[in-house]
């Protein structure tokens, strides 16, 4: 195979590749020889573009349709070639056909999934008929037949099993049908709940498009989301894609827009996959397709209701939380009917159209301080405060300091600052709330409307050509709450997905497919004080330059957003932020010769993005009042407030914008039958990310720059001139040049990786008719998870003064306020860039890299049940990790500056880098069976264990030793070692035309047509590490990085949610050391969830129906706690305070099918 020689070829060329990437990164490099770099990389795609129009080359599977294959021979096991091979679609008509070819194979790709018949027929041979052929998306049906001597005047008829076996391909991956995602229950009917009956798939979401909430800038989703961590792979490792069109939400990698439940014909997740045409992410692929019309007129109309009558109530809460929620729509497909027009076996439509309305109570809870302890009064708290502003030198230790400590926590008037008195006449009045540690509970119900719509017109041009076109849509305004009573969240989500595929068959064994789509998804969001004073800035004291100067809020200011750990949160911000924008061209060529099938493609994502921040925040701390030589057990965030001495402030008024990102791929792949029980698969892809200059030149939001740590150095994107020249920022004062400060040479922060070379491998053998081996190697990168927020750290960045962060405040002498936490503000920029925080990311960054592998078997039990068996492994490298830039190398006393490997750079800011690694390694079985007599089930359960260093993905927690990432080796935050879930949906097999047919008519009508379906899930616990606040280490760290000192056994014979861990078991490290407990090492309640519904049908005449169904989520009202407490800072340190799960919740609908 001249393949194979294509494909060592790309490996030792990788190879060398990877080493002299090892060497110098681009912008290192000679500038000769960066060019010749990319000099090569272009011809490389230029390359694989040529072979898409000049090499016979194709692969089984098209990510929006299917495949069938198979060899035809006769009685003695002799190939019969030049059989003629015709598939007709049973809802459609329409037909594909082909001949096998002189190796007795034949192949027809680029099928719609469906139901088909199969006729084979030859001179000198009876005529085969296989009926009921299911072909789902992504898949490669393997369908050998052996003709019988006789006459094609005689036919054998044979109805298709059920249940197919892979034999083609490698590749994991489950398929959901259109059955299944109607019938099984789905709580706001999102069909991402369906993922979860994947191997391998879980549910937990550690990433920060984890959450859901109406303000979270990665856009807000109805109903229960599932975004998954598939195969050991982070939760934005995922692609999203519908009828073949990337679906991608680019900022956070979730669905930018979810198709209607009752328009999904069918969805499959794949991972693993051997065949090259899948690329571009680590995890899985997620591939939607949408119904079409067929020759009939087929539509339902739904209405889902809930309200909080039936529901059970929250463990945590003193009654049930008000809800009331609408849920329907309808949806009509069929053939194209029009005066003089039949479009039957042509063309045809499907329209769909559903309104979400949702109006549910609050159930925040939270704690605020009462008016003794705003006055001073805080002996209830259980921890001895010390008063920041006697903080003096240690005689006797040098480098430490002492404070004075507040006897009995009594923080005398004259110190209390007057200006965060006023800022407390915000925060609500306590109540109570039957919940022990919390006094305040905010009811506030959230409003959710959401409008959604599809269409999509499929057209048979002729024999060999057709076309589809597709336009969906949502928009979902939303009214919420704002995390305490008193503060609201508007927010306006809304965008859209569209695209049409051609699809030309220049003869049976020669295809070719092009696409086009665009993908836009916007979310507008903000928060603010529902009865906000008017006073409310000039009495805080805030300075204009902190909160002001915004083009949004109340003239133009907004009321910073104060946290206070163990207390409440909150405040103003405004945010647009585009999610994804961005267009999408791709060609797939197929051609078959004899017994192999070749694939080549070709794939183009040009993006641009767009936003607007403004926000100031404004956080407090246990370190500025606790015992700066023995922390622990000391201070108290509420008294930092009081004293009105911060820990950390940001200011952000930024217009973001990116113009020329793009993303582009190109394939070649061969599928080489090599006997009827033997196919191998061999391919090469490579994709490559450009990464786009941020800003624009128009409003001059393209003079930025980053903290390289790898050389101690600041690059600028662009020089904009001296402030001698400019009298407002953007500039640089002083001039250039300046010690440690560059210039980009190619008007870029990111430089692009351009090393992501993936050769695939894999084997399918049929042992015999029902069980087939396969085993399969892939190299795999990830080119959309970091592709647009990596570049989100320098927007703002000096020479800028849109964005400034200041971190570790007060931590000796108080030398910062509350009422100026931000210097500077809207004025000219710092002298130097070294002494103003941001959140940086390394220049090099680079895509991650997945070494991924499958070995196991697929077995038949049944005609209609299959059974899978895999060992599946990975190893991940260049993880993405977020750390805190430039802390000291080691622990200790003193000023942390000269301890840090660049003492002039100001330590405490996020940097994300590509350090992480990890591995995986799972058995996964999936039980399946196709319905069958009214009864399918599909098991799916996975035995794992998921490994990585640090946080990364995104994790939202910290490094403690960002110098030796091995001391923080442990499972990851999704890592669930053992998941079963299960689905079944059941025809009761009472009534007329059941097995148990009762001999009175009326009594069969009473217990005929119902139906029970359940969606069964349990799962380990969730991993969380034991932290305190404060740097105990002394090393310039934030963000609750240290972890806690073990001294016992923390295991409790008889753990309660009052405590749920042996809390006497952990202290907090001594002065000047890091934690030695282990990161993740406790695990939470493991999760347990059965969801039912039952139908009951009512007939009216041939398919159409009425359908009445009730629907109850955590059917059993199991709750499971979520993780407890984890700061030992907090009064609710080891004390389980929520639940993981929801509550029992109830749902009646009404289906009518048409």
């Amino acid at each position: 195979m001249f393949i194979s020689q294509i494909f060592m070829g790309f490996i030792h060329f990788q190879k060398r590749l990877e080493k002299s990437a090892s060497r110098a990164t681009p912008v290192q490099a000679h500038p000769l020889a960066f060019a010749i770099l990319q000099a090569r990389h272009l011809a490389l795609l230029i390359m694989a573009a040529a072979i898409l129009f000049t090499v016979p080359s194709a692969s089984d599977a098209q990510i929006s349709t299917g495949a069938i294959n198979g060899t035809v021979s006769d009685s003695s096991g002799a190939v019969i070639p030049g059989a003629d091979v015709i598939l007709t679609n049973t809802g459609t008509g329409i037909k594909r056909s082909t001949r096998t070819t002189d190796t007795g194979t034949y192949s027809l790709t680029e099928v719609q999934p469906g139901t088909y018949n199969l006729s084979i027929q030859k001179q000198r041979f009876s005529v085969a008929n296989l009926d009921g052929i299911k072909i789902a998306v992504s898949q490669a049906v393997t369908m050998n037949e052996i003709l019988k001597a006789g006459s094609v005047t005689q036919t054998v008829d044979v109805t298709a099993t059920t249940a197919t076996i892979n034999l083609s391909t490698a590749a994991n991956g489950t398929a959901i049908t259109a059955q299944q995602v109607a019938a099984l229950p789905l709580n706001g009917r999102n069909f991402t709940q369906l993922l979860t009956l994947t191997p391998g798939a879980v549910a937990v979401n550690v990433d920060q498009n984890a959450s859901n909430s109406p303000n979270s800038f990665l856009g807000t989703r109805i109903g229960t989301v599932v975004f998954p961590a598939i195969n050991g792979q982070g939760n934005r490792s995922n692609l999203f894609s519908v009828d073949g069109l990337i679906d991608q939400g680019v900022m956070g990698a979730n669905y930018a827009v979810a198709p209607i439940p009752d328009d999904i014909e069918e969805f499959k997740v794949s991972s693993l996959n051997d065949e090259a045409m899948f690329g571009g992410v680590t995890g899985g692929v997620i591939n939607v397709v949408t119904k079409g019309g067929t020759n009939d007129f087929h539509g339902v109309a739904w209405e889902f209701l809930r309200n909080s009558a039936l529901d059970a109530r929250n463990p945590f809460l003193a009654q049930v939380t008000a809800l009331h929620q609408n849920q329907f729509g309808a949806n009509l497909g069929g053939p194209v009917l029009l005066p003089r027009y039949n479009g039957r076996t042509k063309t045809f439509f499907f329209i769909g159209y559903e309104q979400f309305h949702q109006t549910l109570g609050g159930e925040n809870l939270y704690s605020v301080p009462t008016a003794s302890e705003l006055a001073g009064d805080l002996s209830d708290q259980p921890h001895q405060i010390y008063n920041p502003f006697s903080t003096r030198p240690d005689p006797n230790h040098p480098g430490s300091y002492i404070r004075d400590p507040f006897p009995n926590n009594q923080i005398p008037s004259g110190l209390i600052d007057k200006n965060m008195i006023a800022y407390a006449q915000l925060f609500p009045q306590p109540v109570s709330t039957g919940v022990s540690g919390f006094n305040g509970l905010d009811t506030t119900p959230t409003t959710t409307n959401q409008y959604q719509g599809n269409g999509r017109v499929d057209e048979q041009i002729n024999q060999n050509n057709s076309m589809w076109f597709r336009y969906s849509r949502y928009n979902l305004p939303i009214q919420a709450a704002g995390g305490y009573k008193g503060l609201i969240e508007p927010i306006d989500d809304y965008g859209w997905n569209y695209g049409a595929s051609y699809l030309h068959i220049f003869n049976p064994t020669t295809i070719l497919q092009v696409q086009f789509g665009r993908t836009y998804d916007n979310a507008i969001s903000g928060s603010a004080f529902a009865n906000r004073p008017s006073n409310i800035i000039s009495s805080t004291g805030f300075a204009s330059s902190f909160a002001c100067g915004f083009a949004h809020g109340n003239g133009g200011c907004l009321v910073p957003n104060v946290s206070i750990p163990g207390f409440l949160a909150g405040g103003e911000s405004y945010n647009a932020d585009g999610q994804s924008d961005f267009y999408q061209y791709s060609a797939n060529f197929t051609k078959t010769v004899r017994s192999q099938t070749l694939k080549s493609g070709f794939a183009l994502y040009p993006t641009r993005f767009d936003a607007v921040k403004e926000y100031d925040t404004l956080g407090f701390n246990i370190p500025q009042t606790a015992n700066p030589e023995s922390p622990g057990n000391t201070g108290n965030a509420l008294a930092s407030f009081l004293l009105g001495v911060p820990d950390n402030a940001t200011y952000r008024n930024s217009s973001e914008a990116e113009r020329g990102g793009k993303i582009m791929g190109a394939y070649l792949g061969d599928q080489w039958k090599v006997t009827p029980s033997l196919t191998i698969n061999a391919g090469i892809r490579y994709d490559i990310t450009f990464l786009p200059p941020f800003g624009l030149a128009s409003d001059k939001s393209d003079y930025v720059g980053n903290l390289d740590l790898n050389n101690g150095t600041y690059v600028l994107q662009a020089n904009p001139g001296p402030c001698t020249t400019n009298v407002k920022a953007p500039c640089i004062p002083g001039g250039l040049p300046q010690p440690n400060i560059s210039v980009s040479s190619n008007g870029k922060i990111f430089q692009n990786s351009t090393d992501n070379i993936q050769p695939r491998v894999g084997i399918a053998y049929a042992v015999n008719g029902n069980t087939v081996v396969h085993a399969g190697f892939g190299v795999y990168f990830d080119n959309w998870a970091n592709f647009q927020q990596l570049n989100q750290n320098v927007a703002g960045t000096w020479p800028q003064v849109q964005l400034v962060l200041n971190t570790n405040l007060n931590y000796n002498i108080v030398n910062v306020t509350a009422e100026n936490p931000v210097p500077g503000g809207g004025g000219l920029p710092p002298a130097t860039p070294f002494v103003n925080g941001a959140s940086y990311a390394d220049p090099n960054f680079k895509n991650t890299k997945s070494d991924q592998w499958i070995v196991g078997l697929e077995r038949q039990l049944s005609s209609n049940t299959t059974i899978t068996a895999n060992y599946v492994g990975n190893k991940n490298s260049r993880l993405w990790l977020r750390e805190t830039g430039n802390t000291a190398l080691t622990p200790g006393p003193g000023p942390v500056a000269p301890r840090t490997p660049y003492p002039y750079i100001q330590s405490g800011h996020n940097y994300d880098t590509s350090l992480g690694s990890g591995n995986y390694n799972a058995l996964q079985v999936a039980l399946n069976r196709s319905p069958s007599n009214g009864f399918s089930y599909l098991v799916a359960y996975t035995w794992s264990k998921s490994i990585d260093v640090g946080c990364s993905d995104r994790e939202n927690c910290s490094v403690q030793d960002p110098y030796h990432l091995n001391t923080s080796r442990s499972v990851s935050s999704f890592d669930l070692p053992q998941v079963l879930s299960a689905s079944v949906v059941y025809q009761l097999p009472f009534g007329a035309n059941r097995h148990f047919r009762l001999p009175n008519a009326v009594l069969n009508q009473i217990v005929g047509n119902w139906q029970l379906n359940t969606i069964l899930t349990l799962h380990s616990g969730l991993p969380y590490t034991l932290v305190t606040a404060g740097d105990i280490a002394n090393t310039g760290n934030s963000g609750n990085y240290e972890r806690l000192d073990v001294t016992g056994d923390l295991s409790l014979p008889n753990r309660s949610k009052a405590e749920w861990f042996n809390t006497a078991a952990v202290a907090v490290p001594h002065q000047y050391t890091f934690g030695d407990l282990g990161r993740n090492s406790l695990r939470s309640d493991w999760f347990r969830n059965d969801d039912l519904s039952l139908f009951r049908s009512f007939p009216i005449r041939g398919e159409k129906s009425v359908e009445f169904r009730v629907e109850a989520f955590n059917f059993t009202n199991t709750p499971t706690l979520a993780s407890p407490g984890n700061n030992i800072s907090i009064a609710h340190f080891g004390q389980v305070t929520q639940t993981y799960s929801t509550q029992r919740e109830v749902q009646f609908a009404l289906k009518i099918h048409y």
